[in-house]
């Protein structure tokens, strides 16, 4: 009996002993993925979750980004933790992309006891102005729709309604969009046949970008 409860001491002993000490570390940045370029001032903070029961999220950490956009937070383990991040208390707008893995590119996922490396990625506004022509117009059957893809979104957008005839368009103002490449597709179908055409625009930060969309 002696020995049995000499042993159930050992493995208590060794039990609390791989718990001490255990932590949750996170290093990463919070960037501009077009220009590569840090944000500094950004809240990155560590919540844990109480999958729905009473009482709803803890924020348990918090770490704002230096000048080059870095961050660490270390934190004791706990389950069932979520990494956060927001932008929107810096001087200027963003568009939050959300947290990557920098070696996969996908989402994250907080483990325990283990050191991780997670980067937010988010991006300002720049200036969107269309310029809308059919040059080879064929008369009034012409027609022509067009739908965009963004370089960070996952999918094209529906179809834009029509644009009949000799049809002819450009923007009174400008409408703002996250800075990035742009693909926009306009399929044109002609007494002579139909067509699909693709522009690449670049939206850049601050400037306001003319997208000639000519067919």
């Amino acid at each position: 009996m002696k020995n049995l409860i000499k042993l159930f001491i050992f493995f208590l002993f060794i039990s609390g002993c791989t718990k001490i000490g255990k932590t949750v570390t996170i290093k990463g940045r919070v960037l501009n993925p077009v220009t590569g370029e840090g944000i500094a001032g950004a809240a990155v903070w560590l919540q844990k979750t109480t999958l729905g029961l009473p009482g709803g999220n803890k924020t348990i950490k918090k770490a704002t980004t230096d000048a080059n956009g870095n961050y660490e937070i270390n934190k004791a383990t706990l389950r069932y933790l979520t990494l956060l991040c927001t932008t929107y208390k810096l001087d200027k707008e963003y568009l939050g992309l959300g947290f990557k893995d920098p070696e996969t590119g996908v989402g994250y996922h907080v483990k325990k006891f283990k050191t991780q490396h997670w980067d937010y990625h988010a991006v300002p506004y720049g200036n969107l102005k269309l310029d809308i022509l059919n040059v080879n117009c064929e008369g009034t059957t012409d027609t022509m729709n067009f739908r965009s893809k963004y370089q960070y979104g996952l999918d094209f957008e529906s179809y834009s309604s029509d644009r009949l005839g000799c049809y002819a368009y450009i923007s009174s103002g400008s409408s703002k969009l996250p800075i990035g490449e742009y693909v926009y597709e306009m399929k044109v179908k002609r007494p002579s046949g139909t067509v699909t055409i693709q522009v690449i625009a670049n939206i850049v930060e601050g400037v306001e970008t003319v997208v000639q969309l000519h067919y």
